[in-house]
């Protein structure tokens, strides 16, 4: 077995295994990352963030092996009979822990999930990084006979179950890969954090990774989770995130950019005439043909601007692709929170449900026609802030991420660093005005309702974005209120 080192700014270095990943590197599907931005809107507000989804999946890579190495060690007696019982050895497990990091994000589109939210919203064509990821996954490792390569395809094979419940079930060796890769507490957002901060030249992403990685576990049911040196920094990671999600992620100019985007992206989707011009054709999810995979190939953030520009050159909406491109940014002219007005309670339910979330911009779209006859070009969004950490079920429930003490008794993580809900009606009735106003809250499952009640930030917000703020005075809130009431109570 041989190495090559590269050198990285986050870990100093990244040893690549040859043997087992360098046929992958140097596939053109994931040369085609080093083209493909990480935070592709985010350098408008942060110039420095140009860093690709190539150094991440390379960093996700090194953090998914010594992640598993230290849960071979940490849970050696479990994992032996895992492992054991489905004929694999350690190493196998290793080796796939590092060839799922690798590949995890080589289906994402140019400007990824603000390709992907766009395409929720254009009928025929919806774009998933995830299954059309496993399908070029398939084609790189699918054929390969090593216990690894299969493990790995198993674990990044969304589509298995967890149960018999109709779906083949993933194996419990895979099941725990998937978990390190995507879950509550995984080496994803365990690299992106650290990796986006740097970049971006700003703090709010640090954590002690080796310290957090270096004491993970697994719960009963086969979950990832900490041991007690590895709590604080499962703490730090939560915090940091929900800092990144404020300060980068959610920042209002990439609201704002995210917003044009989305409308330009949207438009040119629902041109049939040119969808294979701009995009590669897809069938049920996957990428639909040769062509398709020769033109994914070089499907990137700079081509597909390009090709998005020349798309526009002859239409009336060149205008808003024009401003995209020279950062002539709209501005942030109406806010729900601010002009009083509360929206429909079930819009939250968009927050995860796709169908909601396309009847909500059904309406917006509607919307944004009428603000255009007192004169208002408008582009209106819902937005959806983070819920602050310490009420997130992430860190007060057992679905989340669970700290495993010496003795074997697995605890929530707020509970453990001393700050967990303890949801009784002593506690209700500290936070509540009085009797009648404070609910039942007895029980973990009703963390959900204590959060509606007492944290605002857990309401979706209706933004408007103008080309100007001259714009301002034009927009009336009753206007707003009235049209988004009738026309979703009309939707339903």
């Amino acid at each position: 077995m041989s190495f090559i080192s590269v050198r990285d700014p986050i870990y100093q270095f990244i040893d690549i295994n040859k043997d087992l990943c360098i046929e992958v590197i140097d596939s053109d599907f994931f040369q085609r990352l080093r083209w493909v931005n990480q935070l592709p809107l985010e350098q408008l507000v942060y110039p420095s963030a140009v860093h690709s989804r190539f150094e991440h999946s390379l960093g996700v890579m090194y953090l998914a092996r010594f992640a598993a190495e230290n849960l071979c060690k940490n849970e050696g007696a479990k994992m032996k009979e895992i492992l054991d019982e489905e004929g694999l050895e350690k190493k196998d497990f290793i080796e796939g822990a590092v060839i799922a990091g690798l590949l995890h994000d080589i289906g994402h589109a140019p400007f990824s999930h603000t390709f992907e939210e766009a395409s929720i919203y254009a009928g025929n064509y919806c774009y998933k990084h995830e299954e059309v990821g496993y399908h070029i996954v398939e084609k790189l490792i699918g054929g390969k006979e090593a216990k690894s390569y299969q493990l790995a395809l198993q674990a990044l094979n969304k589509k298995l179950g967890k149960n018999k419940t109709g779906l083949a079930r993933v194996s419990y060796s895979a099941l725990i890969l998937r978990r390190l890769i995507d879950g509550p507490i995984d080496v994803d957002k365990g690299d992106y954090l650290l990796r986006d901060a740097y970049h971006c030249g700003v703090e709010y992403g640090i954590y002690g990774w080796q310290r957090l990685w270096k004491h993970i576990s697994l719960t009963q049911d086969l979950r990832i989770c900490v041991g007690e040196k590895g709590a604080e920094e499962a703490w730090a990671l939560v915090i940091n995130r929900f800092r990144m999600h404020k300060a980068v992620y959610k920042h209002h100019v990439r609201l704002i950019t995210d917003a044009m985007l989305v409308k330009l992206i949207r438009s040119a989707l629902e041109d049939n005439g040119q969808v294979n011009r701009l995009f590669p054709a897809l069938a049920e999810g996957r990428l639909a043909d040769e062509r398709a995979e020769f033109f994914f190939k070089s499907w990137n953030d700079g081509s597909f601007l390009h090709a998005l520009s020349d798309y526009y050159r002859d239409k009336a909406e060149n205008d808003l692709i024009d401003s995209f491109l020279k950062r002539k940014l709209f501005k942030r002219t109406f806010d729900s929170w601010s002009a009083g007005i509360s929206l429909p309670e079930d819009w939250v339910e968009g927050r995860k449900n796709i169908e909601v979330r396309k009847r909500i911009r059904k309406v917006l779209d509607g919307l944004e026609r009428e603000l255009q006859r007192y004169h208002v070009e408008s582009l209106a969004v819902v937005h959806y802030p983070d819920v602050p950490p310490v009420f997130d079920k992430t860190v007060q429930t057992f679905e989340g991420i669970v700290v495993k003490t010496k003795s074997g008794q697995e605890v929530p993580l707020a509970e453990y660093l001393g700050f967990g809900l303890k949801m009784t009606e002593e506690t209700a009735e500290e936070f509540g005005d009085d009797e009648q106003e404070t609910p039942n809250l007895q029980g973990q499952d009703k963390i959900e309702d204590f959060i509606k009640m007492y944290v605002k930030e857990s309401e979706p917000k209706l933004l408007i974005f103008t080309k100007s703020k001259a714009y301002k005075e034009s927009i009336d809130p009753r206007i707003v209120k009235e049209y988004v009431l009738r026309e979703w109570k009309k939707s339903s």
